[in-house]
């Protein structure tokens, strides 16, 4: 049996592997793996050819046990720093941003012992555009938190987030969630949804929030609680 249990934190993903081996096992070592890849799928509406990308985050592999046999129960620490580009987890309509820890014993000449586990990663508490205010009083706001503003000679407004995505061959752009508020009495409220997409701009996609007041795109972040001093 191998179990692999981890976590991430703004900087590294800590974690440990649990292995029980209950027959004796050469072994030419212990290895775990972190992968994360950003993957963009778009069907060419010209050809309808599905047309595919991959931006590789971070692939990385630990020695964490060296050769030797293998008997019993074991419990092994593992370690891995986040790279400053890194994205958060993310699954659209077009994109799937991941991150996997894999572990397996190499045994020779026979099957490995494998196991994986998917890890959620938030953003860096860091923005690669400038937000601007508006008639707001902050420009980043957290997943359910209410928006509150003050507009005049407006009677809607709207909140809206866009996934966009580019394979170099074709792009796309889809407004993932849409929601629009009644403005009363010269002021507005609505609420980000508790399972909002972070805000982010990869290599080959990214997550944007708008509030719309007439033609204009106000552009606001959503970030995680770790991210909340953040100030533009």
């Amino acid at each position: 049996m191998i179990e692999i249990e981890a976590a991430a934190d703004d900087e590294k993903i800590r974690g440990r592997v649990h292995l029980h081996i209950d027959r004796r096992v050469k072994s030419r070592g212990i290895y775990v793996r972190l992968f994360g890849a950003e993957e963009v799928r778009i069907v060419d509406r010209v050809d309808k050819k599905l047309r595919k990308a991959k931006n590789i985050i971070i692939d990385e592999i630990r020695k964490i046990k060296d050769k030797g046999e293998l008997f019993g129960s074991y419990t092994l620490s593992f370690e891995f720093k986040l790279p400053e580009n890194r994205l958060p987890t993310y699954r659209g309509v077009y994109v799937n941003i991941f991150y996997k820890v894999a572990t397996w014993i190499d045994i020779p000449f026979r099957f490995d012992i494998k196991a994986e586990k998917e890890i959620e990663i938030l953003p860096k508490c860091s923005m690669p555009y400038k937000l601007r205010k508006s008639f707001l009083n902050k420009a980043v706001f957290r997943r359910g938190e209410i928006i509150r503003g003050r507009i005049e000679g407006r009677s809607r407004v709207k909140l809206v987030c866009v996934e966009s995505a580019d394979t170099k061959h074709v792009s796309a752009k889809i407004a993932v969630y849409e929601k629009e508020v009644d403005v009363l009495s010269g002021g507005f409220s609505i609420k980000i949804p508790n399972d909002a997409p972070f805000s982010y701009a990869g290599k080959l996609s990214s997550v944007a929030w708008y509030l719309v007041v007439g033609g204009e795109h106000i552009p606001i972040a959503v970030l995680p609680h770790s991210c909340e001093e953040l100030i533009f």
